[in-house]
């Protein structure tokens, strides 16, 4: 049986990661039944368009009552770092997440994941 319902996202007021002059995502992952008519991103004050065209375009994916909306930047640059948002809508309400996305350096991830490899 599935329960009708407003959109959940699966992950809020999460932290994500980048480097300057890489290919950049951030993703925003939602479940709803009945399904989501409608996402939303925003950067700042601006709303992000699915085909906005230079460096940021946005890209979805569905797999039964889940939708993934991913915003891919090309070459990013210290102006794409900071607070994203999310929103998700179905017919039955909305949800809103903030995604923060911060920039880390190539020595840092390196560094990051050898501080968390278990040796056996």
């Amino acid at each position: 049986m599935t329960l009708l319902g407003p959109p959940v996202i699966l992950q809020r007021e999460v932290a994500q990661f980048g480097s300057i002059g890489e290919t950049v995502m951030v993703h925003c992952e939602s479940q709803s039944s009945p399904d989501i008519t409608n996402i939303l991103w925003r950067f700042g004050d601006e709303e992000l368009k699915r085909k906005g065209g230079g460096d940021i375009s946005i890209v979805e994916s569905r797999s039964g009552n889940r939708i993934k909306s991913t915003v891919v930047i090309n070459n990013a640059q210290k102006k794409h770092f900071g607070q994203y948002f999310c929103a998700v809508e179905n017919g039955l309400g909305q949800a809103e997440a903030a995604i923060k996305l911060e920039e880390i350096g190539k020595s840092k991830i390196k560094k990051y994941f050898l501080s968390r490899t278990l040796i056996i």
